[in-house]
């Protein structure tokens, strides 16, 4: 359900990123940005194919002084490859305001929604023999990263982010005269929010970090599942977790492309 709506580049960071971008970045990061506001431009795009697939996308930007402003959004729509129940819709929306009033500092808000439903007919086995199966998932993530450079070699930056994820699957009966299949429907709600304070220091080919970070998270679920005409199994799940970090990290290029990470 991830598309490339008002997004500017993609970038790849190889090795251990955990400092900085936490526990999961052990291998690597995928780092997404989205588009910044610069000169005034906009675009629309229409299309269509086979399988019933439509899509509409349109985006626009600009700037005026130290302010800028880039949003965009999409539709797409299909129905898919096989006879019943196959359908897909995708909608996004994303965006970013970036206000930088003088060289030294910066205040940027970006923001993403993204709401993706599948419809499959297969079970288990492959078979298709469901006409109202589906799963959706609806995302909102948003930010603040704001910046000033206290001297010219030194920047203090300040990031708030919010995340939350909306998750269902479900498989009903598909009528009052299904009463012998493997019935189902489970909901998720995910919330994460967090705060990260960091220092960076520059000096030639060498950056130094020392930041703290605080991320409150929460999961609250449900799940009703059932075979033919046997009593219902239902189960419940809320639970939260805090973690508070703080956290050094030291950078440096060397010689023949090589960087060293302490």
């Amino acid at each position: 359900n991830l598309t490339t709506d008002d997004v500017d580049r993609i970038e790849v960071l190889r090795g251990p990123g955990s400092v900085l971008y936490g526990s999961d970045a052990v291998t690597g990061v995928i780092q997404i940005f989205t588009r910044r506001g610069r000169r005034p431009a906009a675009s629309l795009d229409v299309r269509g194919g086979s399988y019933g697939t439509r899509e509409g996308k349109a985006d626009a930007s600009g700037s005026v002084g130290g302010l800028s402003a880039s949003a965009g959004g999409s539709a797409r729509r299909t129905d898919g490859a096989l006879r019943f129940n196959n359908g897909y819709r995708d909608d996004a929306l994303a965006g970013q305001l970036r206000f930088a009033p003088s060289p030294n500092g910066d205040v940027s808000f970006s923001s993403r929604y993204t709401e993706g439903t599948f419809h499959f007919p297969t079970d288990f086995a492959g078979a298709q023999t469901d006409s109202n199966q589906f799963t959706r998932e609806r995302r909102l993530s948003a930010g603040i990263d704001a910046g000033y450079h206290i001297r010219p070699a030194v920047e203090g930056r300040v990031l708030l982010a919010v995340s939350r994820a909306a998750l269902l699957s479900d498989n009903s009966p598909d009528g009052p005269g299904d009463t012998t299949d493997f019935y189902s429907r489970s909901n998720a709600e995910r919330d994460r929010r967090s705060v990260d304070v960091r220092l960076n220091a520059f000096a030639g080919p060498a950056t130094a970090t020392v930041g703290w970070a605080y991320e409150r998270q929460r999961e609250r679920s449900s799940g009703r599942s059932q075979s033919g005409t046997t009593p219902a199994f239902r189960n419940w799940f809320d639970e939260r977790r805090f973690d508070r970090a703080v956290y050094t990290q030291l950078v440096t290029a060397l010689p023949a492309g090589a960087t060293a990470t302490l």
